[in-house]
């Protein structure tokens, strides 16, 4: 006898297509032509088995006996009709098959009812059926309970089906069984859900994921669990609230926290929200309702930075797809596969991936000599604007290692080949020490605005940038060299569904800016040499003399001036 399988019919229709007439066609057999759910792309294998037989004349069913697709006396199992009896009580005195037809109909037997009854006869199939992908030919005139083969489907995101109806005809219907869905947006306040967004280093970013009550009609449990994976720069908030939402965008209900368990894994930036008791929704109130959990995620300093670095956060569904299994209604997280007995397995679905895409950007400044174009050390810059949220510094050092893989050239960059008898002169040494490169990188949520000192190769990075407009100002000088003016640097970015646009520029002259090998806007910061004061005894002094004689010249003339003057007057 076949285990006990938990069959879902379509309650709300079951009684109406129970009495249905459809007018018969002159055919001695008939073909149930089937289409799945438009969400279902799974290839289904359908069964089809024969509950209750007759003679048909016209469009009714007369003379109903017991279908060849049902054991009404398994071996050892009670009979199907005690069990209809044990079940429900409108059963009670039933004797055989024309009975129980009869008593289906009776007006008092609810939804929920029809539910039970469906399942009991789903505990007495026989081997007897006919089975098809889209189409179940060469049927006798009669009920049949339509269901998907175990173990049938071939896709996770599926779902399996039954139901029960009248064939007396060639039968076209469409399965209905709920293939819940799930979304990821970005959801700032104010502005429109959106699949992407810029952002710096430092910002929380505003996720919303959306789904549905399903229909759970069948189901003794149901399996709701959300699994969402973070990009490396992303640091999950852990500050999930869901709700359930009304037709018009507001809160039917807010779930308390003990409705639902957070599991966070920071190794793998996993994080799994499971509803739990999630059947305790399948009710009116809440079936096809909005189901909403948010949560924010802070852009951190492992931030991938550019067009294409687009630090995903992903979230699949997983859910219970097959009324036909008894699931163990006092778990609410699905166990794990066994690989080694597959038969054990629990049925699940799992939607495909939904993600939202998170970009950012930076300015990286080289500084040099005005005349030499040798880099400078020594200099220090402060970064402002609206941009700057947690400001991510990048400095490189390098130290002599004989296990070093790096070498410094001539201009002052580094590089990891090494010099020949051709190219020493490109090097800043002819020893050509090994150096070993450290990189130094310093995040601080509070440290605004953003300073940072030019590491030995003249560079600094200001990473984690959003778009705006940001003042770079020279704080503190290399010796010997004159201070520079502030200047202004300003990043736009375009959203598109091919992914993020980075565009940056001086804004004193509209001069486009580059970005280098590490996505980083490049600008190439001149430092001059201060004036010299002229040395004693040189020119200086010659210097001093004639302005010296300038100026005693002017008070004789001067003087002799007003004495004539005064004379004069005299």
């Amino acid at each position: 006898m076949k285990t006990r399988k938990i069959l879902l019919a379509l309650v709300t229709t079951v009684l109406m297509v129970l009495t249905l007439c459809i007018p018969a066609l002159a055919a001695d057999t008939y073909t149930i032509t089937i289409t799945p759910n438009s969400a279902d792309k799974a290839t289904h294998t359908y069964e089809a088995y024969q509950i209750f037989s007759g003679d048909l004349s016209e469009s009714t069913l007369s003379n109903i006996q017991w279908g060849t697709g049902v054991v009404p006396e398994p071996s050892g199992k009670d009979t199907l009709i005690e069990a209809l009896a044990a079940e429900n009580t409108v059963f009670t005195g039933c004797t055989d098959a024309a009975a129980v037809a009869e008593k289906l109909a009776d007006p008092s037997l609810t939804a929920n009812d029809l539910i039970d009854i469906a399942k009991v006869f789903g505990d007495y199939l026989s081997d007897t059926h006919t089975d098809g992908e889209t189409s179940i030919t060469g049927l006798a005139a009669g009920y049949y309970l339509v269901k998907d083969k175990d173990a049938a489907l071939d896709k996770a995101n599926a779902a399996y089906t039954n139901f029960i109806l009248k064939v007396v005809a060639d039968v076209k219907i469409s399965v209905k069984s709920e293939i819940p869905t799930i979304d990821k947006n970005i959801t700032e306040e104010g502005a429109e859900p959106a699949k992407s967004g810029t952002y710096s280093i430092g910002d929380d970013i505003p996720f919303t994921l959306t789904s549905k009550v399903p229909n759970m009609n069948g189901y003794n449990a149901y399996y709701f669990v959300i699994n969402d994976t973070m990009s490396e720069g992303l640091t999950f908030n852990d500050d999930v609230a869901i709700s359930i939402l009304d037709e018009d965008g507001k809160s039917l209900k807010d779930l308390d926290d003990d409705a639902f368990t957070v599991t966070a894994n920071e190794e793998d930036g996993t994080v799994k929200i499971v509803l739990k008791n999630f059947i305790q929704y399948n009710t009116e109130d809440y079936i096809g309702k909005e189901i909403a959990v948010t949560y924010t995620c802070r852009l951190n300093e492992n931030a991938e930075i550019g067009d294409n670095a687009n630090n995903a956060n992903t979230v699949t569904l997983t859910f219970s797809n097959n009324p036909n299994f008894e699931y163990d209604n006092t778990v609410d997280n699905p166990p794990e596969p066994d690989p080694e007995n597959p038969d054990s397995n629990v049925p699940v679905g799992e939607t495909p991936p939904a993600e939202a895409l998170v970009y950012t950007s930076g300015i990286q400044l080289v500084k040099v000599d005005s005349d030499t174009l040798e880099r400078l050390d020594g200099a220090e810059f402060t970064i402002t604007g609206d941009g700057v949220k947690d400001t991510v510094k990048i400095t490189y050092s390098y130290a002599k290692d004989a296990e070093g893989t790096y070498y410094k050239l001539a201009d002052g960059s580094y590089t990891e080949t090494a010099p020949t008898e051709a190219t020493k002169n490109l090097y800043d040494s002819e020893d050509t020490y090994k150096l070993t490169m450290d990189i130094t990188t310093v995040s601080d949520k509070d440290y605004t605005p953003g300073v940072g000192l030019v590491g030995d190769d003249g560079v600094i990075s200001f990473v984690g940038l959003n778009a705006g407009t940001y003042t770079i100002s020279e704080t503190a000088t290399p010796e010997g060299y004159n201070s520079i003016e502030d200047f202004q640097i300003e990043i736009a970015a375009k959203l598109s569904d091919a992914g993020c646009a980075w565009s940056a520029k001086l804004v004193e002259d509209d001069t486009a800016l580059s970005a280098n090998d590490e996505s980083l806007f490049e600008v190439i910061v001149k430092n001059s040499k201060g004036a010299i004061l002229p040395a004693t005894g040189g020119i200086g002094t010659k210097l001093f003399y004639i302005i010296g004689s300038i100026l005693v010249l002017s008070a004789v003339v001067v003087f002799i001036t007003q004495k004539r003057m005064r004379v004069k007057e005299k």
